[in-house]
């Protein structure tokens, strides 16, 4: 009969050793389970304890851990935990605003019925008096997802006044979102040419 440790039979290849041969004493053991021990760790980050914390102050500090699907700047509707998220891009090029309508995870397109949007943008430009500008975002029809400019999910309008635009904040009148009213949607955020 060939050695327990032996790594290879020549008659029949590679040896298949029992677990207990590889470990020859107790400190072996505590080795072993150390290393698994640090590979869990390592694989898990941190303890959920401190998920749950950090969790906790980004709701504080108004920071939501969904991203927006376009890179866009997400503005929670409902509070706290949002029922629902705007997305918003801002094209300073084009001098565009485009708002996508998201669910409260920020993942998936929510189809509102409204042909339109309106928003009411203040622009800051400089020494000057800042630039007030009503914009109506339209709906837009897409082919691939069957949305129509009655039932769609993203919105866009257009302004001069949003070319080159540094800085803008503004509030959209009135949505009706899942069944529920919110007034005045207010944002704020520098604009980033693409």
């Amino acid at each position: 009969m060939w050695p327990r440790t032996c790594l290879r039979r020549p008659d029949r290849g590679p040896a298949i050793t029992p677990l207990t041969s590889a470990v020859r004493s107790p400190l072996h053991v505590v080795i072993a389970l150390a290393a698994m021990t640090t590979l869990a760790v390592a694989a898990t980050g941190c303890a959920p304890a401190d998920h749950k914390a950090m969790a906790a102050a980004d709701a504080r500090a108004g920071i939501h851990e969904e991203s927006a699907p376009h890179g866009g700047l997400l503005v929670g509707l409902g509070g706290d935990d949002p029922d629902a998220y705007l997305e918003l891009l801002v094209d300073t090029t084009a001098g565009t605003l485009t708002a996508y309508v998201l669910n409260g995870e920020a993942e998936e397109f929510i189809r509102l019925k409204h042909t339109s949007l309106n928003v009411d943008l203040t622009i800051p430009d400089g020494a000057k008096p800042p630039t007030k500008v009503a914009l109506h975002l339209a709906g837009v029809a897409n082919a691939l997802t069957g949305e129509t400019e009655e039932e769609t999910s993203e919105y866009r309008g257009q302004s001069d006044a949003l070319r080159g635009a540094a800085k803008l904040a503004g509030a959209f009148h009135q949505l009706t979102l899942l069944g529920n009213v919110y007034d005045s949607v207010a944002f704020a955020f520098p604009a980033v040419a693409k």
